[in-house]
Formats: structure tokens, sequence, C-alpha cells
């Protein structure tokens, strides 16, 4: 296991087996810098970043998808195993960034000169990547199957919904005396202020907000006693479906268009035993972009450039024994990604488990000799909760590594 979502300091602790690490070390073009998660460079692809630094950005995802694929390489050929996973993000960072310069239909707004090489940059980052694909193809071999999914599909976003205040203009937050003194630091959505956002609430006062701009969900403050701050249990549901009414009736200050085009609520989008974590209400924007968390004038905000933002399409390919040569099957769910691997592995599917094997994309013949096969699942105890490992021990310099950085994220004193 070699993470991408950690600081730099922390990718030796976080590598698995434990001297895994110090022999990746030696790859050509190792560079744990750049593996790892550094949040002023993520906050970029969402929060946008100067003309001067687009060529940069992009060439430091195509030398980050090639330190991943030599990682790759290595444990292929020299720990090879029955499952092999990896992830290359900087097609999502791109499209998110860079929507403009890659997709054909703002072809006609690239004018200038470094617009064109961050555009030819783009279309080196896919081929350089799709190069790749065919490298790690070839090391597995036409015995393997191979899988490639996405979690989610992308389309233009052009807006913002500054979320908290338009909660806050209808009474349902207030923010503190120390937000008016915050700087944003050109901030429009608020990524990297989502560990200290919340100090700049006055939850004396605040029914409803906003965590994190990239979920687009609302929290509901619900008082322990039925007296304030929060809303009592009692009056949850009908301030609930007060707020969903509002979220409907919401229309763009300047086209009169309706912004939220889907509210859903916790038990309508969400299942599981850590439902109770999930927000309240979870909205679907007009233009399926995404929410800012910060204290702004007005509720509405034009992105200073078209940007990227999700969509629920994904992409899902297959190659392999018993895969269905050039086949074009029906839209599937992402929940079937983890039977389809399983079956790949020649592995029974957990009768509980969500999704199922996507048969269609198996030739028949394949699948009456090697019919899909179930398994009882993992039951969860009282408290339902499935069945944990024990914990991992740590060093105590280790620990003080991590320590010191959530400090310096903010989520801990």
């Amino acid at each position: 296991m070699v993470p991408g979502w950690v600081p730099w300091r922390q990718l030796r602790l976080a590598c698995w087996p434990s001297d895994l690490f110090d022999r990746l070390k030696s790859l050509p073009g190792f560079n744990q810098r750049e593996l790892a998660m550094d949040i002023k460079l993520e906050e970029k692809a969402t929060e946008g970043c100067s003309n001067q630094e687009y060529e940069s950005w992009v060439e430091f995802h195509i030398r980050r998808e090639e330190n991943w694929k030599e990682i790759l390489r290595y444990l292929v050929q020299e720990e090879p195993s029955e499952l092999t996973a990896v992830l290359f993000d900087g097609v999502d960072k791109l499209q998110h960034l860079c929507w403009r310069f890659i997709d054909p239909a703002y072809a006609g707004s690239i004018r200038e000169d470094w617009e064109r090489r961050v555009h030819d940059l783009c279309v080196e980052y896919f081929r350089r990547l799709d190069g790749m694909l065919e490298e790690m193809c070839g090391w597995v071999g036409p015995e393997a199957t191979v899988l490639i999914t996405s979690d989610h599909g992308f389309g233009p976003t052009a807006e913002v919904l500054n979320l908290n205040a338009w909660l806050e203009q209808r009474g349902h937050l207030t923010w503190s005396d120390k937000a008016a003194k915050e700087p944003s630091d050109g901030a429009l959505l608020g990524v990297g202020q989502v560990a200290r956002h919340t100090y700049l609430m006055d939850w004396t006062k605040t029914n409803a907000f906003a965590a994190t701009p990239t979920s687009n969900g609302i929290y509901i403050v619900v008082s322990k006693d039925g007296a304030p701050p929060g809303v009592p249990a009692s009056e949850y549901v009908s301030f609930r479906e007060k707020l969903k009414r509002e979220l409907a009736a919401f229309r763009h200050p300047e086209t009169g268009e309706a912004v939220v085009e889907q509210v859903y609520t916790r038990d309508e989008a969400f299942d599981g035993p850590a439902k109770h974590m999930a927000p309240d209400l979870t909205l679907i924007l007009r233009d399926g972009g995404l929410v800012s968390i910060l204290p702004a004038d007005k509720s509405m905000s034009p992105r200073p450039v078209v940007a990227g933002s999700h969509r629920p399409l994904g992409v899902f390919m297959a190659k392999g024994p018993g895969i269905r040569k050039g086949a074009d099957i029906k839209e599937l769910s992402i929940l079937d990604v983890a039977p389809a691997a399983l079956y790949g592995l020649g592995l029974p599917v957990p009768e509980d488990m969500e999704g199922a094997v996507p048969e269609a994309a198996y030739e028949p013949a394949a699948l009456q000799q090697n019919p899909v096969r179930k398994t009882a699942g993992s039951k969860p105890d009282a408290a339902g909760k499935a069945p944990q490992h024990g914990p991992v021990a740590i060093e105590p310099e280790d620990e003080m590594i991590v320590v010191e950085r959530l400090r310096q994220l903010g989520y801990i004193e």
C-alpha cells in the first residue's frame, strides 16, 4: 500500500509493509513530495490559480502519474499479487481546473499563447496516460482481467452558490465577529478553510450550516435539551422541510431560474452504520457545481472562468478472459465494480454486498463455465458495526509527526 492522500512527511509511515518506502526510494524519479498530498496545491483544482501557474501545474501532474507508474511497475515485477490497483487522480484535477482547455466546446475561448500552451499540455497529459495504460496492460499480459473505472464523470460549471451566506440571509446562520476579520486569501469555495471555518460561526445563533464545499450538504444543529442553541428535536422535521421548501424556491438573482434542482434528506441519500454522520440535506445544483462555505455579500457568485465539476455518470471499461470484446452494455452502478473485481479473482460475492456482477460484460460461455457464486456476508455486531481489525502499532516519534501535522491544519490545538 502506497497512499497518496497523506502529507509527504507521513508517506513513509503510511506505506505498508513497513520497509516498502525505503525500497521505493531507489526507483527512478521517485519524489515523495510530489506523490503526497499538499493541500495548497490540491485546492487549486477547485479554487483556481493564476494564469502563470497553469503550465507548471499540468506538468506536475504528468510527473506524478509517471511516478505512480514506476511504483506500479516495481510492485508488479517484484511483488506480484492477485489484485493490484492504482489511482491516477490527475484526470480529476485537470478536468476541474482546465475544463475550458479540454472540452472542445470551449476551443473558441483559447486565444492567447499561454492558453494554447496549456491546451497542448493537457492533451499531452492524456496522451501520456493513455501510453501508461498500454504499458501496464502489457506487464500483466492477456490472462489478467483489467478494470478501468471512475468514481464520477465531469461537466462544466460557471457559478457558485454561497451556501452559508444563503443560510445567513434567511436567519439560519450567524457569523461571529471574527468572520469579518478573517482574510479569504482570494478563495472562492473555502477548500483550505475547512479545518477552521466553523470557528467563524456564532453557535449560539446558528441552526444550519454547510461544513465542506465538496459535499453540497447542510447540517442542522439539534438542541440537546430542547432549548437554544439549535433546533429542538421535536421541530427537527418541520425545520428540515422548511429548508427544503426555501431551497426549492430559491431563484438566481439575475436569471430567475431555480438554482437547486433536487434536495435529498439523509435517509434518502445515505445508508449504513455511519449514516448519522452524513449531512441532513444534500443539494444537487443546476449546473452540477459546488458550494462555497465562506462568508459573502451575495448568495451567488460567477466563476472567473468556466471550470469542471463532478457529474453522476462515469466510466467503466474491462478486458480480459471471458470479457465480451467490443460490447457496449447498459448503464451500471458504481456498486457493481467491487463484485466484478471479486468475480475476476474467482471469489464468491457476499450476499449482503451492494451491487452485482455485471454479467452483460461477459461471454455467456464464460459465465456458464464459471458461474457467479455467492457466500454469506459479514454480519454486523449488536451495535451495527462490522468486525474491526485491531489497532496498528505506531512509534512515539511517528505519532508526534502526525499530531504536529494535525495541529498545523487546525484540527487540534
